[in-house]
């Protein structure tokens, strides 16, 4: 099975005003994708979670006047963030904030595991007195991020231009799902000096197709009880149906249908040999409808009843009453 990204990532964007809206869209876009991802395997401990932070709070404006609503930053000082972004701001900005906010913004940089910032970006980083190990005197890199499971307070550098803020996010990914959703946004985005040229697209497309399946079958394994259509498990997966049902089989060797038969068919079986539940109550919690709907299955794959099924898999006797 694929399993969405872990742990999941706690990032922060610091704007200040005139950021780029576009870089910040990117960063924002990438976590939006991979907690899509998580919904889907419905599991909420996986979701990346997105702060937007500034000086002051309240609404920060960028070139465009677009205005997008902000924590303040001392209000999140204690926590420790995957990454941070620091869009905006330029040397007139960076006087005018507030000494005990720089101070702030300076504490949250330090607890960092990735420090991300655009160029006019730095000139709030600089006041606040954060200085990267790996910029050194008067430096001005883009970014550098704490090694993992290295000592002290080693750091590498990330990327650079216009693209580094994305490859940047994409780095909190695993590669597979990383280099999936940087197609996504390179289909709907121009993303300037983004080159997806090196990638292999048929290795990617494999991988892309495998994983969309894997996810629909373990949606299929959790949701088995309920009622579910080919058009809700084709949504899961990302594709038409008449594309889902075709991968379907070549990824499971089974159509849908077949494989969530198989798993209902599973759960019946269980509950048959360790509960004392009747089988219609049996047939309702396992998404098949009626007792007489498990009958016709079992006589059909067994060639005996659900009861002469329970007589001959009972362990020793032993009963489990469920209610």
């Amino acid at each position: 099975m694929v399993n969405p990204p872990t742990p999941a990532a706690n990032v922060a964007i610091v704007l200040c005003d005139g950021f780029s809206l576009l870089d910040v869209s990117l960063v924002a876009e990438v976590f939006r994708q991979v907690n899509q991802v998580s919904d889907i395997a419905r599991s909420i401990d996986n979701c990346a979670s997105v702060t937007m932070l500034s000086s002051r709070g309240g609404y920060v404006t960028n070139s465009l006047s677009v205005r997008i609503k902000t924590d303040a930053i001392d209000e999140h000082l204690f926590e420790r963030f995957d990454g941070v972004f620091v869009f905006g701001g330029d040397s007139e900005n960076a006087a005018s904030i507030d000494p005990a906010d720089l101070r702030a913004l300076r504490k949250v940089l330090l607890n960092a595991d990735l420090v991300k910032w655009s160029e006019q970006g730095w000139e709030i980083i600089a006041a606040s007195g954060y200085k990267p190990p790996s910029a050194g005197a008067g430096g001005r890199f883009e970014s550098c991020r704490r090694e993992q499971g290295s000592s002290g307070n080693k750091k590498s550098t990330v990327g650079c231009g216009m693209s580094s803020s994305l490859a940047a996010a994409l780095s909190f990914i695993p590669w597979n799902l990383s280099i999936e959703i940087a197609h996504r946004i390179n289909r709907h985005v121009i993303v300037p000096g983004f080159d997806l040229s090196c990638v292999d697209e048929d290795a990617l497309n494999e991988v892309s197709v495998t994983d969309r399946v894997h996810s629909a079958v373990e949606w299929l394994r959790k949701n088995c009880r309920r009622s579910i259509s080919i058009a809700r498990v084709a949504e899961v997966a990302g594709m038409s149906e008449r594309t889902f049902l075709r991968h379907f089989k070549v990824v499971t060797g089974k159509t849908p249908s077949e494989y969530l038969l198989d798993v209902r068919f599973e759960m019946v079986c269980r509950l048959l040999q360790e509960t004392t539940l009747p089988v219609d109550k049996i047939a309702r919690r396992c998404g098949m409808g009626s007792g007489e709907h498990i009958s016709r299955v079992f006589r059909r794959r067994l060639s005996q009843t659900p009861t002469e099924y329970r007589t001959a898999h009972r362990a020793n006797g032993d009963r489990h009453p469920v209610s």
